[in-house]
């Protein structure tokens, strides 16, 4: 008997979360490297600085956001992501 509410996980359980967890991080990779692949160099591994000085770029040189600005960021690449289209 637990003294917890809720039952504990099995090994299974984890292992199955670690695997769909995984896949999403190799699918976010493969969409992020399709859209840019200059971020990525010859073995596709992240080119981290060129990555940070796009961000920057596009963050008017910022390092720290607000929700809002980061939600006003995400929503001006959606923007032209559809307007690309």
């Amino acid at each position: 008997m637990s003294i917890h509410d809720e039952p504990q996980s099995k090994a299974t359980d984890v292992d199955d979360g670690m695997a769909a967890w995984e896949a999403g991080v190799q699918r976010m990779k493969a969409e992020l490297q399709a859209r840019h692949p200059e971020l990525f160099d010859e073995a596709g591994e992240l080119r981290v600085k060129e990555a940070m000085r796009q961000i920057r770029q596009r963050t008017g040189g910022k390092r720290r956001l607000s929700g809002t600005e980061f939600l006003e960021l995400i929503e001006q690449s959606s923007k032209r992501r559809a307007d690309a289209s």
